[in-house]
């Protein structure tokens, strides 16, 4: 509501539009009952609320807002989806002074710039999503301040987390938009994080707070390359960790969405290869997902796409770009016959309707689908020859290599994964 009225008001001022999600879609119920009843809606159609408060963090910066941010040696930072116009390297060197001087973790999304720069910052937190399920993990690091940068990550883990801690929050957004998913009492900062990491004065900070997230982290990593070093059946996660961590410095990277953005979330490892992700990412975000990546490689440095079946086969016609294009591009093919995040759903419990109607294997041959384009393609039947693929790109066309995996498999491997920390 905050964020409401304040689009009301400044700008271009107006009538503002708010949607209310009661429930989950999908999920299969029976005998529904009304959330809230017709009578209390109608009681309930004039809204009251505090007056809004929007800080701007350029010449006019508010000291106040300022001081109530560095007032707390407990807090963290958020990074979600951003492509900084400053580039990659001044946003890491940004939010990292953030970091040292606030004293603060950085809980970092795999659709910014942070986990390719590792270096820059040794209290960046990447694998949250995992050891935040242990509830004894959670409440120990419960922070009374969250600086939010961009959008919120993906994870529910990560918002249910954050839902239940009693925290102040800062939104900070270089754009009057609504970050907050989770409607929380919060001050949005409008500006860019160089200049708040400028106006920070250095505060005296709790050491043993950032280094128990250090610490929970390095064990995290170490629990799960150990486990991915050691798995030899074809796993869709997998895929995102050889990625990370065998690309070349500096490749162009797109992540569809659904399952292949998520497990980037979940296992894409922080180092320093300063690949730039990039991701569509909303209701629509399948559409133009192939066409993007292409677009992303043309007259650029050679580009990878990481995409599922569904995604790639709803936007097969950019293929017929292929000959216009002036750079590499190589899609990495996550086959699983059909839609896996659904697997991950209630809805999947639905055996009569899942396949057909949620799941939705096809039955496209994916070779002669290439060869009809005039497509390099590749079946990977192992590890070793995925990082031999990915380890050298080509300088020049569209190639294709296919992964096969099982989604349900995948869905059981993913869970004792998760449950075995």
């Amino acid at each position: 509501l905050v964020h409401a009225v304040n689009r009301s008001l400044q700008g271009n001022p107006g009538p503002v539009h708010l949607n209310f999600p009661f429930r989950d879609p999908l999920p299969p119920e029976v005998d529904v009952k009304p959330i809230i009843e017709p009578s209390l809606m109608e009681q309930a159609a004039t809204v009251s609320t505090r007056p809004c408060e929007a800080i701007g963090t350029g010449a006019s910066l508010d000291t106040v807002a300022l001081e109530r941010l560095a007032s707390h040696r407990q807090g963290v930072i958020v990074v979600g989806a951003m492509n900084p116009r400053e580039g990659g390297d001044a946003f890491a060197d940004a939010v990292a002074v953030l970091s040292y001087k606030l004293g603060w973790p950085v809980l970092s999304d795999v659709l910014n710039p942070l986990r390719g720069h590792f270096g820059e910052n040794q209290a960046l937190i990447c694998h949250y999503d995992t050891f935040l399920r242990k509830s004894e993990v959670a409440a120990d690091r419960s922070p009374t301040a969250v600086l939010q940068i961009g959008q919120l990550p993906t994870s529910k883990v990560l918002r249910a987390w954050l839902e239940q801690t009693d925290s102040v929050s800062f939104l900070l957004s270089d754009r009057p938009v609504n970050t907050d998913p989770l409607h929380r009492v919060a001050t949005p900062l409008y500006g860019e994080v160089q200049v708040l990491a400028k106006a920070l004065h250095h505060q005296t900070v709790d050491a043993a707070w950032t280094q128990a997230w250090i610490d929970i982290e390095q064990k995290t990593v170490a629990a799960l390359d150990s486990k991915f070093e050691a798995m030899d059946t074809l796993f869709e996660g997998k895929v995102a960790w050889l990625l990370s961590r065998h690309l070349p410095i500096g490749t162009l990277t797109f992540i569809a969405n659904s399952m292949s953005v998520r497990y980037a979330e979940y296992f894409w490892s922080a180092g320093s290869r300063a690949c730039p992700i990039h991701s569509n990412r909303g209701a629509n975000g399948i559409d133009g997902t192939l066409g993007t990546a292409l677009g992303l490689a043309h007259r650029g440095n050679p580009a990878v796409l990481l995409t599922g079946d569904l995604a790639f086969l709803h936007d097969t016609n950019a293929l017929l770009a292929a000959a216009q294009l002036q750079g590499s591009l190589t899609v990495v093919l996550v086959n699983n016959h059909g839609a896996g995040i659904f697997e991950h759903l209630p809805v999947s419990s639905m055996e009569a309707t899942f396949e057909p109607f949620f799941a939705t294997p096809q039955t496209v041959q994916l070779d002669t689908l290439c060869q009809a384009y005039g497509v390099a393609h590749q079946r990977v039947q192992d590890w070793d020859s995925l990082v031999a693929a990915i380890s050298v790109l080509p300088t020049r066309g569209v190639r294709v290599l296919e992964v096969p995996t099982d989604r349900k498999a995948d869905k059981l491997a993913l869970a004792e994964l998760l449950s075995s920390f």
